[in-house]
């Protein structure tokens, strides 16, 4: 995958080609731990706090701009409301749940990797 929505024009941010929402700390901590030039957005009235930064992939010196950021409480409702905030926001070009699969019931098990085909 290139990455082509990072070159904006000098002085413009840089759009987000990842967003990354998780459930846990845990799971939030593990993705903090890899983001380059981390900054926290925290916005007026917004519950939801943003982390931003850069992801590089070692072998190709390919870098990425994205945002994480955690649910404020579990379930698919709180799921669903946080990531189109996310989506309004940011505007990714991709949207990845994080460890979000526990609640289908019967479906999946821990372990499981669960990819929807859905670009933003």
């Amino acid at each position: 995958m290139t990455n082509q929505r990072n070159r904006g024009e000098p002085g413009q941010s840089p759009q987000i080609d990842f967003a990354f929402v998780t459930a846990l700390p845990v799971e939030r901590d593990a993705m903090l731990r890899r983001l380059e030039g981390r900054e926290i957005v925290q916005d007026d009235f917004e519950p939801l706090t943003y982390y931003r930064g850069q992801i590089s992939i070692p072998a190709t010196g390919e870098r990425y701009e994205v945002v994480v950021v955690m649910l404020l409480g579990m379930g698919n409702d709180e799921a669903a409301v946080s990531t189109v905030r996310v989506v309004e926001r940011w505007q990714p070009a991709y949207v990845v749940m994080i460890g979000i699969a526990g609640g289908v019931p019967g479906k999946v098990k821990l372990g499981d990797v669960v990819v929807a085909g859905v670009q933003c």
